[in-house]
Parts: C-alpha cells; sequence; structure tokens
C-alpha cells in the first residue's frame, strides 16, 4: 500500500490509502470478457445465476454418479448369481474398470464447463482469476460428487432389502 497525501480546498489535508499491484500481463488478460464487463448491478445478478448454475450442476453430476455407483453395486450384486466363474471373473473385470473410466470423463469434463461459466457469467477477466475459482469450485464440485454422492447412494441400495 502506499499514503497518498491530497490537500483539501480548505487548505486541510485527506490521507488515503491505495493498495497497489502489480498489474497482470497483457497475455494473461481474456480480452473479450474484459470488453463485456456489466455495471455492478448486473454482476451481482450474474454472480447469483453463476452460483444457481454451479449448484445444479453439481446436483445433476451427483445423480449420474451416483446412479453409477448403483449400477456396480447392481452388477456386482448378479455376477454373485452367474453359474461360470469364467463369466463372474470377466464381468468383474469390467464392471471394475468402466464405472472408473465413466467416472474419470464425467469428473474431467466438469473443469472446462466452470471455467467457460466463470468467464461468462462470473466476470472473471484474467486467466489466473478465472484458475482460481475454478480450483475453488472444483474442490467442492470433487469433494460432492467423488465421494459424498457414491457413498450416500451405496449406502442407501445397501439398506434397501
Amino acid at each position: 500500500s502506499c499514503a497518498v497525501h491530497v490537500a483539501g480546498l480548505g487548505g486541510d489535508a485527506l490521507t488515503t490509502m491505495w493498495t497497489v499491484q502489480p498489474a497482470v500481463e497483457p497475455r494473461e488478460i481474456l480480452w473479450p470478457a474484459l470488453e463485456r464487463r456489466a455495471p455492478a448491478r448486473s454482476r451481482a445478478r450474474s454472480e447469483l445465476v453463476l452460483a444457481f448454475v454451479k449448484y445444479a450442476l453439481c446436483i445433476f453430476w451427483s445423480l449420474i454418479v451416483a446412479g453409477l455407483a448403483l449400477a456396480v453395486q447392481a452388477v456386482l450384486a448378479f455376477v454373485g448369481q452367474l453359474p461360470s466363474a469364467a463369466v463372474r471373473a470377466l464381468v468383474q473385470v469390467v464392471s471394475g474398470v468402466v464405472p472408473v473410466v465413466l467416472a474419470s470423463l464425467l469428473l474431467g469434463l466438469m473443469a472446462p464447463i466452470l471455467r467457460a461459466l466463470h468467464v461468462s457469467l462470473g466476470g472473471v477477466w484474467s486467466e489466473s482469476h478465472a484458475g482460481a475459482r475454478v480450483q475453488a469450485d472444483y474442490s467442492t464440485f470433487l469433494t460432492v460428487v467423488a465421494f459424498f454422492a457414491p457413498m450416500l447412494a451405496t449406502s442407501v441400495w445397501s439398506a434397501v432389502p
């Protein structure tokens, strides 16, 4: 910070504290996002829409991942009833690999979606700011979708007779 001394009209001095930060490099600025930056009132509305969309995406992705976890549980329950050991082994391998690949693809899609949302709705105008916002949201998203949703779905599935 730096102190700025400004002389008032009546001769009294006014000291104002400013925060000085280094300017970002031009290649880090998202120029199209900077050009369409909305007024503060409109940005508040955009932030509200962004929060709603993020929560809706989190719930939607949670349902997909929970459904995937339930499908794995159903396949494993079905495998136990198969007569052939070779077929059981093959189905177990497939039921162990396919859900992991699908979950990885689903979870990998969310980071670019979050970045696009933050640039279009969140008022983000630099790459580093976009990266920080996406990282914060993605860590929350991973905690909910990759941990709580499958855990809750498999707990409910095992409790149902």
